[in-house]
């Protein structure tokens, strides 16, 4: 049974760290002593960039004087960190073994935590972060953030939904092979979890067509009665999704924000698909696809 409800409960500056934009820009925030931000900041826009960075590029990106920068790359280039080409800079296989090190050896809701809580801080809704089942029948909450409202939408980790109702369960269904939507809509009976909300195949075959254009979805009432859910795919590494992140809201707020917080939950979930390997132009070359 759902335990699901509702409930009363530009240039980079010296010291800022830079992320990068949906345009390929670089935004910031500032953080850290200045000796170890300029580091950070150095493997950041390396990390970030295709091809090599120039040392005049590297001065320009996060604001630091070559002079200063050519003694940090030294010190990296020695310890395997980043690679001196004619070129410019790129980075060392120290950097790929450390990140591969971090990933490898963490669970994904150990990795999406941060993000998580902030869009639960920034939205005011209960966050959430599924993965598929095992039965690959159902999508499986495997984290969550609280919101701050005092009636919010509650579910508990280790719930499960059916892929056909949940906004994650949609992403997490919208996003495997054909053969397997096709497989899941041949057999998956489409008792609806709300009596007064009733889907047909070919409703859902539209719902998931449009899912795959847009990487985002809204639910109404599909589950919980005055409930809307909004989902968005988390990509890893080699494109494939590997997780959806939601929010639950109470369709009384929903009404007034329906953008912002789809915005939001689409942000939290490309970040956490950064922080898998994937970037957001590699997100956007799948979705011309």
């Amino acid at each position: 049974m759902s335990s699901a409800r509702l409930t009363v409960v530009s240039k980079v500056k010296e010291g800022e760290r830079p992320t990068k934009r949906a345009t390929g820009a670089v935004k910031v925030r500032r953080s850290g002593p200045r000796s170890v931000t300029r580091l950070l900041n150095v493997l950041r826009v390396l990390a970030l960039s295709e091809e090599s960075v120039s040392l005049a590029q590297l001065s320009l990106a996060i604001g630091t004087p070559k002079t200063s920068l050519l003694a940090l790359l030294r010190t990296l280039v020695e310890a395997g960190y980043v690679v001196q080409r004619e070129a410019g800079y790129t980075l060392g296989t120290e950097t790929f073994a450390l990140g591969s090190t971090i990933i490898g050896r963490r669970k994904l809701g150990q990795l999406a935590w941060s993000v998580l809580q902030k869009l639960a801080e920034q939205s005011g809704e209960t966050a959430l972060l599924a993965e598929l089942s095992s039965d690959a029948e159902h999508a499986i909450y495997i984290d969550r953030a609280e919101g701050s409202r005092a009636v919010r939408f509650v579910a508990s980790v280790g719930d499960r939904r059916p892929l056909y109702s949940s906004a994650c369960g949609r992403i997490l269904l919208a996003f495997q092979s054909e053969q397997f939507r096709k497989d899941y809509l041949a057999r998956a009976k489409l008792m609806p979890l709300n009596p007064k909300k009733k889907l047909g195949r070919s409703e859902l075959e539209g719902i998931i067509r449009e899912i795959r254009q847009s990487n985002l979805t809204i639910t109404d009432d599909d589950i919980t009665e005055g409930v809307v859910g909004i989902g968005a795919p988390i990509f890893g590494l080699g494109g494939e999704v590997v997780a959806a992140l939601a929010i639950g809201v109470p369709v009384e707020r929903v009404n007034k924000g329906t953008e912002r917080l789809s915005r939001l939950v689409r942000s939290g979930a490309e970040e956490i698909s950064e922080i898998l390997g994937r970037t957001h132009t590699d997100q956007s070359e799948q979705e011309s696809d």
